[in-house]
C-alpha cells in the first residue's frame, strides 16, 4: 500500500517503547546487521499529507492506522494505491478485501467521527475504489472546522494475528534453565508468539528462535538468521557461557558469516526440494552453517559455511528419510573448552576432510560426516568421513569419558567401516543402525558396529550411563531381543532401547517400547540417561509422520503410560514421554502431551534433557490455525498466531517432588490446634518436617499441634536415599488467627434499581461468603454491592486461616418505584402547537426539559411548540425521593405551499407568485413558458416572480415551475418538485 501524493516533509516517531528488542541478522554484510532493536506500541507520522497526520498502532491482535484530519483541511487530498494483489474489491457490507496468492486481507468499512465540544459525533465514512486505488467518501459531508479522525482496522483473516508459518524443529537449554526454541520461519511475522513480531525476512525461510525465561512467562530475546533462499535448522546447543550455538543448513549465497568464518561462501550442490511439508528448497544444492550467539541474543559471535561440492547437511531422498523431519536430522555438542563437535552427513566427494582422518576417501552415495571445530569457527580442527558405498547418515554425538567421540545413525551400506572387535560386523537388510566410537583427534575408528535386524533399523541418539557404557536409542521394523527377561518391554514394538559396554563389543540390556502393534509408533526427539542411570525419552507420533513419512502405522494411541500421567488421553498425534528405571529393569513416568486436535510434530532437529531429566522439546504445533497446545498459566503466548506455530515446552520428568500439604482438625477453633500434614510427594522415600515452632518429625505424614495463634512455616525435605536424584525442598506457609470477631453494616433504605455497598467489619478474614449471592455483584470479599429489588435481609459467614467460621446479618429495605410513561413520538408540523401526554404515578412531582417549546414543564400534558425537532425528558421523583425517567422526541417538519394562480398588475391581492414554507435552508425556483423556454430564476424565498420577463408583461396563461429545496433539519438532503401557475391579468 502506497500513499499517493504524500508529503516528502512526513517525519514518523515512535511512542510507547517497549522493554524487550529484537536482534537482525539477515544477508552476507555484517555492517548492516542490527541487535538490541527497540520496539514500540504505536508509530506516529507527521504532515503525511499537508494538514493530515497518520498513528499506526496495534489494538486486539489487530493492526489499525487512524489518519488525522486537521481541520479547513480537504479529506479527499488521501489516497492509497495497492500493488502485488492478485485481486481488490468493496464486498456489500462496505469492507475492502485484498486478495492475495498467501490470504485474504480485509479492512473494515471505515469508521470516521468528530470530537465537538464533549461529544463524539460520528461520520458516515465509506471507501471508493477505482482501480487498485482506494479514497474514502463522506455521503453526508462533515464539520469542515473540526479535526476529522478516519479509523481503519486491519485484519489478516487468513491467520491470526500473523501472516507467517514457523515450524519448530530444536530445543535446548543454559544453566538458569532457560529454553531456546528454534525452527523455520517463513517470512515476516515470526516470533509468533504473543506481542513479538519481527517486521523483515530475508528469503524464502530463515531460521527463527526464542530464548524464554525459566518459566515461560516471558521472552527474553527472540531473532531469526539467514539469507536470501532457504534455511533450516537441525540442533541447538547452549555452551557454559550461556552462548546458543546453531546448526543448520542453508541455500543462501548471503548466509551471514564472520569475518574470520572457517568457510566464507558457500559451496552448493544439486537441486534438492520436497513437494509437502516442509516449505522450503534447495535449488541449487545447500551447504551446513554454524552459528554462534552472545547470551543476550544481541550478537553473532561467530558464524561460517561447512561443505563442499555436493549437498551437505541433508538426508535426502533414501530408505533412511524415514520419519517425517528425518531430512534435518544431525547433532551439535561442544565440549568443556567450547569446541564444537558435529555429527551429520555429506554427499561431497571433496569434503575438507583432516590429512589423518580415520576415513579419508569418500565412501560413495552419501556419507555420514564427523567434525571438529575451534570456538569461533575459524578452524576445522579435524574432520572424518563415515561411510560405506551407498547412504550413511550420522544422527548422534558425545563425548565419553575418556574424550573420546562416541556417534550414531543409519546406513544402506552392506561394507559400512565396522571394526573385528565390536558386537556386529554383518550387515543386516532393509538399513541398519551403527554406532562408532572415534579417537580423540579422529583418525582412528577405535570400534564400530552394525545395529540391527534383517529388516528397517536406524540408531537416532547416543547417551552414556554412570558406568560410560553406550545407550542408543532406535527404530527398527525387526525382531530386536529382549534381554535380560526382567527387562521392562512391549513386545513387537518399534522403538528400541539397547545398552553396550565402552567398547561396543557386549550388549548387556536390549528391549523394546510401543504399542505393540509391530511398526514405528513415534519419532524420537530427545534422549538422556541420567546420572544414576534413569533412561528419558522424548519423541512424536501420528498423522504427520504417518501421512508424510514412512512410519504408516505411527499413532500414540494406546502407547504405555502410567498411573500418574500428566496426560491420560490422545488424539493418536502427540509427544509421547517416557523414563524407564536404570538399565530398563521398570516403568517409573510415561505420558501423553499433546492437543486434542493438532497433530503435534517436529520438522527435524533435535530437542534436549538436562541432566536432571527436565526435557525441553520444540514442536510444530497449531497447524490449522488451532490453539490446543496445552499452556501453563501466564505462558508468554497461550494462542497460536499463525497456521502452524513453534511451539515449545520444558517437562519435569524428574520424579522427586517435594509436597507438603496440611488439613486442620475443625472440630472446634480452641487451642491446642490440631493441624493434619499431608505429604503429596513423589519419587522420595525419606523425609525431614519442620513445623516452624521448633517442632521437627521424620514420619512421611502425620499432625501436629500448635498452643497459640501466629505465622508458621512448614519446611518438608524429600530425599531419595540412593541419592540418584537431587533433594527437593518446598515450604508452605499459614497463618493460626486468634477467632475472628465481625459486625455487617448497611445503608437503611434505598430506592428500587440502586445499588447500595454493604460491609463487615472483623479482623483475621480470609474469606467471605454473602448470602443470597443472586442480587449481589459479588459475593466473596468484604464490601460488596447490593441490586434488591426488595427489602431483603443478608448474611455473610466469615472464615479465618484455621477454618473458623462466624457470620452476622444486615437488612436493605427497599421502597416502591415510582411510573412513568413520557408517551410516544410525536410529528408536529412547524409552528402548530400540539400535546404531550405522560402516565404517571400518583403523589408524584414532575419536571419536564428543556422548557422551550413547552407551555408547561411540571405539569402531564403540556403543549409542545418546539422550533425543532427536540427530546423532551420526563423525570417523575415520588415521595421518598425516588426517581424515574422517560422521553419523547418531538419531530417538527416544515410545510411548502405553491399558488396555482395569481394576478399581476392593477389592485390585485396576489400580484406575485411567491413559494411560502418554513425551515428552509436551501432554495431554487424556476419558471419556464409551455415550450420549455425558461424565464424566471430566484435563490431567495423572499423573492417572488411579477408576471414579467425581459422587462415585458408575460401573457396571460399557464406556465411550467420547478422547485428544488432542503430544509434545517436535513440541509444535505434536496427534494424536487414541479407543477403549474396560471397567471391572470386584470386591467383597470
Amino acid at each position: 500500500m502506497k500513499f499517493l501524493n504524500a508529503s516528502f516533509q512526513t517525519s514518523s516517531a515512535g511512542k510507547k517503547k517497549r522493554p524487550n528488542y529484537r536482534n537482525y541478522f539477515l544477508g552476507h554484510d555484517a555492517t548492516k546487521w542490527k541487535s538490541k532493536v527497540k520496539g514500540f506500541e504505536e508509530v506516529q507520522h507527521t504532515a503525511l499529507y499537508a494538514g493530515v497526520n497518520m498513528r499506526t498502532y496495534s489494538s486486539n491482535g489487530h493492526l489499525k492506522y487512524d489518519l488525522i484530519v486537521s481541520p479547513t483541511t480537504d479529506a479527499s487530498i488521501i489516497s492509497m494505491k495497492y500493488d502485488g494483489l492478485d485481486a481488490m474489491r468493496i464486498r456489500p457490507n462496505g469492507d475492502l478485501e485484498l486478495k492475495t496468492a498467501l490470504m485474504d486481507v480485509l479492512e473494515r468499512n471505515p469508521i470516521a467521527y468528530q470530537n465537538i465540544g464533549d461529544e463524539r459525533i460520528e461520520v458516515a465514512c465509506e471507501f471508493i475504489l477505482d482501480g487498485t486505488i482506494v479514497s474514502f467518501r463522506f455521503p453526508d459531508g462533515y464539520n469542515n472546522n473540526y479535526k476529522l479522525i478516519i479509523d481503519p482496522e486491519l485484519v489478516f483473516s487468513t491467520y491470526s494475528g500473523s501472516d507467517a508459518n514457523n515450524f519448530g524443529s530444536s530445543a535446548s537449554y543454559d544453566s538458569n534453565g532457560n529454553l531456546y526454541g528454534a525452527g523455520t520461519s517463513f517470512g515476516i511475522g515470526y516470533p509468533v508468539t504473543l506481542g513479538a513480531y519481527t517486521q523483515t525476512a530475508s528469503g524464502i525461510s530463515d531460521i527463527g528462535f526464542s530464548k524464554f525465561s525459566t518459566d515461560g512467562t516471558s521472552l527474553i530475546y527472540s531473532t531469526f538468521v539467514g539469507g536470501a533462499a532457504s534455511e533450516s535448522v537441525n540442533s541447538t546447543i547452549v555452551n557454559i557461557n550461556d552462548e546458543l550455538y546453531l546448526f543448520g543448513t542453508t541455500g543462501s549465497t548471503d548466509y551471514p558469516v564472520s569475518a574470520n568464518a572457517f568457510q566464507a561462501n558457500q559451496n552448493g550442490g544439486t537441486a534438492a526440494t520436497w513437494p509437502g511439508g516442509y516449505g522450503i528448497e534447495f535449488l541449487s544444492g545447500c551447504d551446513m552453517v554454524i552459528s554462534k550467539f552472545s547470551a543476550d541474543g544481541a550478537s553473532l559471535l561467530a558464524s561460517t559455511y561447512v561443505g563442499g561440492s555436493g549437498n551437505d547437511g541433508i538426508n535426502y531422498e533414501s530408505v533412511l528419510d524415514y520419519n517425517y523431519g528425518d531430512p534435518f536430522r544431525g547433532e551439535i555438542n561442544v565440549d568443556n573448552a567450547d569446541n564444537v563437535y558435529v555429527a551429520t552427513c555429506t554427499e561431497s566427494s571433496d569434503f575438507p576432510v583432516s590429512a589423518n582422518a580415520a576415513q579419508s576417501a569418500f565412501g560413495g552415495g552419501r556419507d555420514g560426516l564427523i567434525f571438529k571445530m575451534n570456538s569461533d569457527l575459524s578452524n576445522m580442527t579435524w574432520a572424518t568421513y563415515i561411510g560405506g558405498s551407498s547412504v550413511d547418515n550420522a544422527y548422534a554425538i558425545q563425548l565419553n569419558a575418556n574424550g573420546e567421540i562416541v556417534t550414531a545413525g543409519g546406513t544402506l551400506s552392506n561394507d559400512f567401516p565396522t571394526t573385528g572387535n565390536a558386537l556386529n560386523t554383518n550387515y543386516g537388510g532393509l538399513s541398519d543402525g551403527w554406532v562408532m566410537r572415534l579417537s580423540q583427534n579422529g583418525s582412528q575408528f577405535l570400534s564400530s558396529s552394525y545395529i540391527g535386524t534383517d529388516k528397517y533399523d536406524q540408531v537416532y541418539f547416543v547417551q552414556f550411563d554412570p558406568n560410560d557404557d553406550v545407550l542408543l536409542l532406535g527404530q527398527s521394523e525387526g525382531n530386536i531381543p529382549i534381554a535380560p527377561a526382567s527387562v521392562y518391554s512391549n513386545p513387537n514394538s518399534g522403538q528400541f532401547i539397547q545398552k553396550l559396554t565402552n567398547d561396543l563389543s557386549t550388549l548387556s540390556v536390549s528391549t523394546t517400547f510401543g504399542t505393540g502393534n509391530g511398526g514405528i509408533d513415534i519419532s524420537p526427539t530427545a534422549f538422556l540417561v541420567s546420572n544414576c542411570g534413569q533412561i528419558f525419552v522424548s519423541g512424536w507420533g501420528g498423522a504427520t509422520n504417518s501421512g508424510y513419512g514412512n512410519a504408516i502405522q505411527s499413532t500414540t494411541n494406546n502407547l504405555p503410560i502410567s498411573s500418574d500421567a500428566f496426560q491420560t488421553t490422545t488424539d493418536g498425534s502427540d509427544f509421547y514421554l517416557l523414563v524407564l528405571e536404570a538399565d530398563a529393569e521398570g516403568l517409573v513416568y510415561a505420558t501423553y502431551f499433546g492437543g486434542g486436535t493438532s497433530t503435534e510434530h517436529v520438522d527435524g532437529g533435535t530437542s534436549r534433557f538436562d541432566k536432571n531429566g527436565i526435557v525441553y522439546q520444540a514442536v510444530c504445533a497449531g497447524c490449522g490455525g488451532n490453539d490446543d497446545f496445552p499452556s501453563t498459566p501466564g505462558a508468554w503466548s497461550p494462542t497460536n498466531e499463525s497456521s502452524c506455530n513453534l511451539g515449545v515446552f520444558k517437562f519435569d520428568l524428574n520424579r522427586l517432588i517435594s509436597a507438603p500439604d496440611f488439613n486442620i482438625n475443625l472440630e472446634n477453633c480452641y487451642y491446642p490446634l490440631e493441624v493434619e500434614f499431608l505429604n503429596n510427594s513423589t519419587g522420595a522415600n525419606t523425609y525431614d518436617w519442620d513445623f516452624g515452632d521448633n517442632e521437627t518429625a521424620t514420619y512421611f505424614e502425620g499432625s501436629h499441634f500448635y498452643d497459640e495463634p501466629g505465622s508458621y512455616e512448614i519446611t518438608l525435605i524429600a530425599r531419595d536415599s540412593a541419592n540418584c536424584l537431587t533433594p527437593d525442598t518446598a515450604s508452605i506457609e499459614f497463618e493460626i488467627p486468634i477467632p475472628p470477631i465481625i459486625m455487617a453494616f448497611g445503608t437503611d433504605t434505598i430506592c428500587a434499581r440502586d445499588t447500595v455497598g454493604i460491609w463487615v467489619e472483623g479482623e483475621g478474614i480470609v474469606s467471605y461468603d454473602w448470602s443470597p449471592a443472586f442480587s449481589l455483584e459479588s459475593s466473596d470479599t468484604a464490601q460488596v454491592n447490593a441490586l434488591p429489588t426488595e427489602t431483603t435481609v443478608y448474611v455473610v459467614a466469615a472464615t479465618d486461616s484455621v477454618g473458623c467460621q462466624v457470620t452476622d446479618s444486615v437488612i436493605v429495605y427497599v421502597s416502591g418505584a415510582p411510573t412513568t410513561n413520557a408517551g410516544d413520538n410525536a410529528y408536529l408540523q412547524l409552528g402548530v402547537p400540539g400535546y404531550l401526554y405522560a402516565e404517571t404515578s400518583p403523589n408524584s412531582t414532575i419536571l419536564w426539559s428543556p422548557p422551550e417549546g413547552l407551555s408547561c414543564t411540571t405539569c402531564p400534558d403540556p403543549i409542545a411548540d418546539p422550533q425543532e425537532t427536540t427530546t423532551y425528558y420526563l423525570v417523575v421523583t415520588d415521595e421518598f425521593g425516588c426517581s424515574v425517567s422517560d422521553s419523547v422526541i418531538v419531530y417538527t417538519y416544515p410545510t411548502i405551499y405553491v399558488p396555482n394562480a395569481f394576478t399581476p398588475g392593477g389592485n390585485a391581492t396576489n400580484p406575485v407568485f411567491y413559494v411560502y414554507g418554513h425551515g428552509i435552508a436551501f432554495f431554487e425556483l424556476n419558471i419556464y413558458t409551455r415550450w420549455g423556454q425558461h424565464i424566471y430564476h430566484s435563490n431567495e424565498q423572499t423573492e417572488g416572480w411579477d408576471g414579467n420577463t425581459n422587462g415585458l408583461e408575460a401573457q396571460q396563461g399557464v406556465y411550467v415551475w420547478t422547485l428544488k429545496y432542503s430544509t434545517d433539519i436535513h440541509p444535505n438532503t434536496f427534494e424536487d418538485k414541479i407543477g403549474h401557475v396560471t397567471l391572470l391579468r386584470n386591467h383597470y
